[in-house]
């Protein structure tokens, strides 16, 4: 009696890796797997929620330091070291905004995942 063989990691597009075939769908005894679709879900969403708490925060301290008026920039040469003390709101929003994006491609992932396994993969010849 063969059973019904479960889609991998690679046979779905996910790109996990192309060298180990990772099972998606949850642990067999044979082939231990703790990167399920769900838990997919999760880190894409805990990475959208996280990105956007920073991002959040950068844009309320750069409003607050003036980082995003003209006299900020305009007068940065003359008062060059205290400006460059205000400046720390930047990396932070940047570290927002590679969050949110590695999570928009998380969830795409995960969403590509979820239809793979009911409906076949949309970018397999194929389904």
């Amino acid at each position: 009696m063969g059973g019904v063989k479960r889609p991998t990691s690679y046979d779905l597009g996910l790109g996990l890796s192309t060298s180990l075939q990772q099972n998606v769908w949850g642990p067999d005894a044979a082939d231990p797997n703790i990167w399920s679709v769900s838990h997919l879900l999760i880190l894409a969403v805990l990475l959208l929620f996280g990105g956007a708490l920073l991002l959040r925060q950068a844009l309320r301290n750069a409003r607050r330091f003036g980082l995003l008026s003209h006299s900020f920039w305009a007068t940065f040469r003359q008062y060059g070291r205290y400006r460059l003390r205000r400046l720390w709101p930047a990396p932070v929003g940047l570290a927002g905004l590679i969050l949110l994006m590695y999570g928009a491609v998380s969830l795409f992932q995960w969403v590509l995942a979820y239809y793979a396994g009911r409906l076949g993969h949309p970018l397999s010849p194929g389904s």
